[in-house]
């Protein structure tokens, strides 16, 4: 596999600039895709300018706590994607990796508080054994006892347990945030859930319809996590 891309035909959901230089790094095989992850290089050096260059990252990965859903990471290529958190304890700084309203990811700062949460959209569920065994956009496997949970809701977990602490399912009046489509980064309420489609109200009041697949439920009636930078 390829270590580096060019940097023009890189994801259109990676903000950077894309004429600075002829490459940029590849992220690693990891929990998200390679349209809604980028590696830890990327976020470091181009979206929050924390570092200049990848011997700069390097360092800080060694010197510092990086710390990702809970978890310390060194590699510089390491993928992080939608609904990630990222600490960076000896800097006093953590921020949630979002999409903003041009549809690429983005970041948004958040206290220390809710670095130790995370929302994760239910993308599948089984039996196994007595249990159900729910997987998550970002390749989580958590067990759980109900079978209330379906696909397309959303539960909060605990870093870095997995334990679950809220479920939101995906129904009418719910806040949803949208994540794909001509409307992503944008915030609304359901209005009405079909097969593979659903209808919600933007803040302005104007009814949308976008498809399930783009919905990411993230409160009742206002969202349960930061996700859109202060103005």
């Amino acid at each position: 596999m390829k270590n580096h891309l060019k940097r023009p035909i890189a994801p259109k959901t990676w903000n950077l600039l894309r004429k600075t230089d002829k490459f940029v790094a590849r992220p690693h095989p990891g929990a998200h895709s390679f349209e809604h992850g980028v590696p830890l290089i990327v976020l470091f050096r181009d979206m929050i300018n924390t570092v200049h260059n990848a011997k700069e990252a390097k360092y800080m990965l060694t010197k510092y706590s990086v710390m990702v859903d809970g978890r310390k990471r060194k590699d510089v290529k390491h993928i992080i994607g939608l609904m990630d958190t990222v600490s960076l304890p000896d800097m006093k700084q953590n921020f949630r990796i979002i999409l903003n309203h041009e549809g690429k990811l983005d970041t948004v700062a958040i206290d220390e508080k809710e670095s130790k949460v995370k929302a994760c959209k239910i993308t599948g569920k089984k039996m196994n054994g007595k249990k159900i065994q729910l997987t998550t956009h970002d390749g989580r496997t958590i067990l759980v006892d109900s079978r209330d949970y379906n696909t397309g809701d959303t539960i909060i977990i605990e870093l870095p347990s997995q334990k679950v602490t809220e479920h939101f399912k995906l129904e009418p009046k719910m806040t949803v945030y949208l994540v794909g489509g001509k409307h992503a980064g944008s915030i609304g309420h359901i209005e009405n859930v079909e097969k593979n489609k659903l209808s919600y109200k933007s803040k302005d009041g104007h009814v949308f319809e976008t498809l399930k697949e783009y919905a990411f439920v993230i409160g009742k009636a206002k969202p349960a996590i930061t996700i859109m930078k202060e103005n």
